[in-house]
């Protein structure tokens, strides 16, 4: 049987930086949901409070557990609210359910400063109806552990974990192979097997019961007590040293993992260095436009005065016209005037020299009397009213407004803009500066010093481990001389459970031999469903199929039939995606992938076959990208009505970032 697992809706309260209640829908299954943020913006966190609400685990970087006293959001915290909640809307195997999660601080706790301050909660109402203690702890179980968590939700991290592992199948861990399993659902019948070899036992503890009844049993009978003794140690042994291996190779992974980082610190300081010059660019820019702005405001009062001073101009502008053309008409009037006096007390024209008729004589007579008349009716206005008149036209005319509001304001919002580029830039490089600082060169030599250490103690566990599997080896065999000797001379009862361990035996061959060819389909399966999603993902057209080993290592094999020995990152990268992609097929539960920064080293051409690709990974598929990793646009393009729901983390401060539907976000 197959059970559904659908994400509706998370709620998150001071939650990392997102204050206050904040919630996202997820999309429908057969679509995806895309959520955009840049770095340190609060993407991993929605992963892990994902992870959070169903499992109560927060992890950071090298897999280890985060502080929930340091998850709290920490503008709330300085507001005095502490603690934080999750919830979490989903359907599994027909039903409702609404998760809730959380921590605060417990109640003789007036400032909490560590861990052991808060008390942690979790509720859950399936169908309206609150579970109790052990029905909520038997539905959690049942919709996802942590061994199989890993398959749902991950981080590119987590994606280079299996990278290594499928690089090299022999460091394949039993962990990875266990839970591998674990999501195919063999525990299914390695459980029953468990079971039957535990009624095995219960029935050897009656064959020796009936032994010691009988003097010539008696004597065997002690020696297979003996046996049991040795075995029962050698069991717990075999317990203890798989759970302490368990523990070191989770050590030894994040030791591993925070050596990764440290030996990325001079990528980080050159990070560092090229945003210290990006901010000193931005600083001088500033002053520049800041300049800009004291010499703009040094003319404002004109700019203020235009709308005045244009309406002046116009209006002197016409009347001085009319004025300066009265003028000229009265030069000119004065010029005539003086030209036909000239003529008349000369008898003779002023032009052409020659002497004036009586007739000529009166025609001027008659225009200097018209002259002088035109004078006297224009009745001009007193000299000072004109020159003043005329220098406010001069004055009027020789000021040149041209506005530079809209350029002061442009000025204003580059200025405004800047000053948040300037304080984003001085949160990361204070981020950067404490990730280098944490990843000082004595912390790296302490590091390989303890995982030099770690991968002793493994060793010197494995060692162990072989011993007493090799011991418990020797005792089953000798309990079966035993057991044979006792079922030759025995006594009836000894015979009858003797009869009985042996159709023991018998059913838990057949379930020993039914896991096995389990094991055999299921990697069948999940090489043939990996190869078919990898084919589809890589842009490598001379790749044949993948080929799978018997700890779920996959291997790329070429078209001509021969394995390829070194592969890239990208195809690393890929062949991971490919296995995470067949056991979703094959798994027991159909559930969700949520992805943290996936493409980060992808080149376009394998995300976009990614893309395309993403509905048929999942059931339902949620993407925690940045900008740079996938254009929005593309995404829209490529997906072509697969998008059911699109958000972006907007900064608000260095605490406190906000979750926003995208315009267009509601697609479904």
């Amino acid at each position: 049987m197959r059970y559904v697992l659908v994400l509706n809706k998370l709620e998150i309260e001071d939650f990392g930086p997102f204050k206050d209640v904040q919630e996202m829908r997820f999309a429908k299954p057969g679509k995806v949901c895309i959520v955009y943020g840049e770095n340190m913006r609060g993407k991993t966190t929605l992963l892990n409070a994902i992870r959070y609400a169903i499992l109560g685990q927060i992890i950071g970087r090298g897999f280890r557990d985060e502080s929930i006293h340091e998850t709290g959001n920490w503008e709330s915290a300085e507001q005095g609210k502490f603690g934080f909640r999750t919830t979490l809307w989903f359907d599994f195997d027909g039903s409702s359910f609404e998760l809730i999660r959380g921590c605060r601080p417990r109640k003789e706790v007036k400032q909490p400063e560590n861990d052991t301050d808060y008390e942690e909660y979790v509720d859950i109402v399936r169908d309206g109806k609150v579970l109790g203690p052990e029905e909520r702890k038997e539905a959690l179980r049942r919709v996802m552990s942590p061994e199989t968590a890993r398959f749902f939700l991950f981080d590119a991290e987590l994606l280079q974990q299996y990278e290594e592992l499928l690089r090299d199948p022999a460091k394949m861990g039993r962990q990875i192979r266990e839970a591998i399993e674990r999501i195919l659902g063999v525990p299914v019948l390695t459980g029953a097997r468990a079971r039957l070899f535990d009624a095995e036992k219960d029935i050897q503890q009656d064959i020796n019961k009936a032994a010691k009844k009988s003097s010539d049993t008696n004597k065997l009978a002690t020696a297979q007590t003996q046996c049991f003794e040795i075995r029962t140690q050698a069991d717990k042994d075999i317990t203890d040293y798989q759970a302490k291996l368990s523990g070191l190779e989770d050590h030894q992974q994040s030791l591993r993992g925070h050596l990764d980082r440290l030996g990325d610190v001079s990528i980080l300081q050159s990070e560092r260095d090229s945003l210290k010059q990006e901010m000193q660019h931005l600083r001088d820019d500033l002053l520049l436009k800041a300049d800009n702005i004291r010499q703009l405001n040094a003319n404002l009062w004109l700019w203020v005065l235009e709308p005045k001073i244009e309406y002046l101009r116009g209006s002197l502008s016409a009347e001085t016209g009319d004025w300066l053309k009265h003028q000229v008409y009265l030069e000119m009037n004065k010029e005539l005037l003086g030209r036909c006096r000239e003529g008349l007390k000369s008898g003779t024209c002023s032009l052409c020299k020659t002497e004036l008729s009586d007739s000529a004589t009166e025609v001027l007579k008659s225009q200097i009397a018209e002259i002088e008349l035109s004078a006297k009716e224009t009745n001009p206005e007193p000299e000072s009213l004109q020159v003043e008149q005329l220098v406010h036209w001069k004055a009027a005319t020789s000021v040149r407004v041209s506005s530079q509001i809209p350029f002061l304001l442009a000025l204003l919002h580059d200025i405004e803009d800047m000053r948040i580029a300037v304080a984003e830039a001085e949160e990361k490089q204070r981020d950067l500066d404490r990730e280098i600082r944490s990843r000082d060169r004595s912390d790296a030599r302490k590091t390989w010093s303890d995982l030099e250490t770690t991968q002793k103690e493994i060793g010197v566990l494995e060692e162990s481990l072989e011993e007493s599997q090799k011991k418990l080896s020797e005792t089953e065999g000798r309990l079966e001389e035993i057991g044979q000797k006792l079922a030759r001379i025995g006594s009836p009862e000894v015979a009858f459970h003797t009869h009985r361990l042996e159709a023991c035996k018998a059913l838990h061959d057949v379930f020993n031999q039914a896991v096995v060819e389990l094991r055999d389909e299921l990697r069948e399966e999940v090489e043939k469903d990996a190869t078919g999603v990898f084919l589809r993902l890589t842009t490598e057209p001379d790749y044949g199929n993948l080929q799978i080993n018997e700890n779920y290592g996959l291997q790329i094999v070429h078209k001509d039939g021969h394995v390829i020995p070194v592969r890239s990152a990208g195809a690393e990268h890929i062949v991971a995606l490919s296995l995470i992609a067949a056991l979703q097929k094959n798994s027991s539960v159909s559930g969700p992938i949520v992805m943290d920064s996936p493409f980060g080293r992808l080149d376009s051409g394998h995300t976009d076959r990614i893309m395309r690709s993403l509905p048929d990974l999942a059931d339902q598929v949620t993407l925690l990208v940045y900008k740079s990793e996938i254009d929005r646009d593309l995404a829209i393009d490529t997906l072509r009505g697969k998008i059911g729901h699109e958000y972006k983390i907007q900064r608000v401060s260095a605490r406190h970032s906000v979750l926003l539907p995208l315009e267009g976000n509601d697609h479904e």
